[in-house]
């Protein structure tokens, strides 16, 4: 993987091989974080962090924290960035409400002006009203339009195109797998839904076929997620895959897997939640490369 750094002054600067690097991507956080630390002392003010693999961006971010340090061994530089998504986390949006409100607005007005200038999704008005409360980031305004009026989780790839859904990706063959755990969490399972009446009586139920008792969740008509998502969402969060292998792949975090096991199996529709890279030198354990992932089921319908 190759490194290079921005200063404000937009001069770009190749950072050389770092003696460690760390990159984390989550579902669950929409902006990826990326830590180096060199052998040397970095003086340039950084702003911005770009890594490659093969000539394809892996890592494009804001730095957080530049740290220079020394003692008796010498001089280091410990870098933290997190990737592009981090400017519409970190700036607050204007509250008001839209009135019909569509994709063209909400990236003309919170996407733009943060320098995401390639936006993709349905950009057509939507009927409707869209409260934007005192205190929300843009991250929460784009989440929450793409959610409420589209039905998506947006989705800002590592090179900052903003998508306003998440993209289909080709699904991904996972094997040399070096460590495997398979970890089975029945407590996430849900039996059923209870969902309110217009009468305002939580009296319609919604059960899940496969489980004849067990945890109940109460949920509101409109507004929320759906029954059959919260159902759905249970089940494919009662099993996890905790893989390990070597060296790196470039692997959206929403990316299809199919994982073949080190004696032999073969696991099928499976969805990345996470991935963890390690660079770590000699003298650790482990040595090396090595790329972990946090695998999940992925239910098109309960069954």
């Amino acid at each position: 993987m190759i490194f290079w750094g921005e200063t404000g002054k937009k001069e770009k600067i190749f950072l050389g091989e770092p003696k460690e690097v760390l990159l984390k991507r989550d579902a669950d956080a929409p902006a990826d974080m990326l830590e180096l630390i060199y052998l040397e002392d970095k003086n340039e003010n950084l702003e911005y962090i770009y890594a490659y693999e093969n000539s394809e961006i892996v890592f494009a971010g804001i730095v957080d924290e530049q740290i220079s340090s020394c003692n008796s061994n010498g001089m280091q530089t410990r870098i933290i960035a997190r990737s592009l998504a981090a400017l519409l986390l970190d700036n607050e949006a204007m509250p008001q409400t839209l009135l019909n409100p569509s994709l063209r607005v909400i990236a003309e007005r919170y996407l733009k002006p943060l320098g995401f200038n390639c936006v993709i999704g349905e950009r057509k008005s939507i009927m409707g009203a869209f409260r934007i409360p005192k205190g929300s980031s843009c991250w929460a305004v784009l989440e929450g339009y793409c959610r409420t009026f589209l039905g998506s989780t947006p989705y800002i790839s590592p090179d900052g195109v903003v998508y306003a859904y998440t993209p289909s990706e080709e699904e991904v063959i996972l094997k040399n797998v070096s460590e495997l755990e398979i970890h089975r969490r029945p407590y996430k399972r849900i039996a059923k839904v209870m969902l309110q009446s217009e009468s305002g009586a939580y009296d319609a139920l919604f059960a899940n076929a496969a489980l004849k008792s067990g945890k109940v969740r109460y949920a509101a008509q409109s507004g929320g997620k759906q029954a059959a998502d919260i159902i759905r969402e249970g089940e494919e969060q009662s099993v996890l895959y905790r893989v390990k292998t070597a060296g790196f792949r470039n692997i959206p975090i929403h990316s299809r897997v199919t994982l073949l096991t080190p004696t032999g199996e073969r696991h099928e529709n499976l969805v990345i939640e996470s991935m963890t890279y390690k660079l770590l030198p000699a003298g650790n354990s482990p040595v090396g490369e090595s790329q972990s992932f946090t695998l999940r089921k992925s239910l098109e319908k309960l069954i």
